[in-house]
Order: structure tokens, then C-alpha cells, then sequence
């Protein structure tokens, strides 16, 4: 991609009706540019690789990934964001969410990742203690464990709609 300035505010792929055959990013891809807002939607993305928002690691305060097919997230990474607030991550293919660690996240929405195996255990999100929005809606979670929230000091809202819980 050329730009003619490195820096970005706000970068967007917004294709709702799939023609975009973006599958792939891929280190280098943005050279050394760094953005604000990153937003791909509803392309046919399924890898990113762990480091192509480098130079985006001191910038970038919104990351959002939603309806493409991404089975998979580099997690650890994100505590290399030293502003990113807001990880969106809606209607892909996810599998998992790794324990992960970050400083600034707020928000983090994953509704919609029907395969994700989600192992809820009373540490799940020590590692994102600023987070204050929760969305996991629609991910086929069948059980919490006692306490999963309890460390998370500024939450105000969870979002669990649409999940077969019991007892």
C-alpha cells in the first residue's frame, strides 16, 4: 500500500457485501505506517499476523475485526498497544480466548464466535484489569465459574445474551 504520510488516524475497510478478497495481513503489509482507528469489516480475512500493526503499537486506540473469518487472533500481542481501548473481534471463526494482558483495554466484544471454546476460570481476565465492557453474546458459553468477574474493579457492563447457560 503507498500513502503519502505515515501517520493515519483513522484507516477502514468496511465491505459488507464480501467482494473483497482480503485474506491475509501480513508483517509489512503497512510498511511503516501507524493508524489511530483500524477497522476491517466484512471481508473474507482469516490471518493476521503477530506484528502487522507495528508501528501502530504507541497510536492505535481502536481495533476492530468484525464479520470476517479469522479462526485465529494474535493475543499476545495486544499488551504491546500502549493506548488500545476498544478490541473488537465480532462474527468470525475464533476458537479461543488465551489468557492476554493490556493496560488501556476497556472494551472487549466477541459476540457471535459460535466455536469459541471459552475456559472461563476465576483468572480469565486478571490480565485486562481496566476492562469495563464485556461482550460475549452468542459464543455457545454453557457455564460461568464463580468469582471469573471479582478482580475486575471498573466493569459496568457484561453482555451474555444468547448463550445456553445453566445452573
Amino acid at each position: 500500500s503507498v500513502f503519502p504520510f505515515d501517520d493515519v488516524m483513522y484507516f477502514t475497510i468496511n465491505d459488507p457485501e464480501t467482494v473483497n478478497s482480503i485474506s491475509k495481513l501480513t508483517e509489512g503489509i503497512f510498511d511503516v505506517k501507524s493508524f489511530g482507528s483500524v477497522e476491517i469489516v466484512g471481508t473474507m480475512l482469516e490471518t493476521i499476523e503477530d506484528n502487522v500493526l507495528e508501528y501502530s503499537h504507541p497510536t492505535l486506540f481502536i481495533f476492530t475485526l468484525n464479520n470476517n473469518k479469522l479462526q485465529n487472533f494474535p493475543f499476545q500481542t495486544i499488551n504491546l498497544y500502549e493506548k488500545l481501548i476498544s478490541l473488537n473481534l465480532n462474527n468470525n471463526e475464533l476458537k479461543e480466548i488465551p489468557i492476554f494482558f493490556s493496560s488501556t483495554l476497556r472494551i472487549l466484544s466477541m459476540n457471535s464466535n459460535e466455536n469459541l471454546d471459552f475456559q472461563s476460570t476465576i483468572t480469565t481476565f486478571d490480565g485486562i484489569p481496566e476492562l469495563r465492557q464485556l461482550f460475549l453474546s452468542n459464543i455457545g458459553l454453557k457455564t460461568l465459574v464463580p468469582k471469573m468477574f471479582q478482580r475486575l474493579a471498573y466493569i459496568s457492563d457484561i453482555y451474555l445474551s444468547g448463550n445456553f447457560l445453566v445452573e
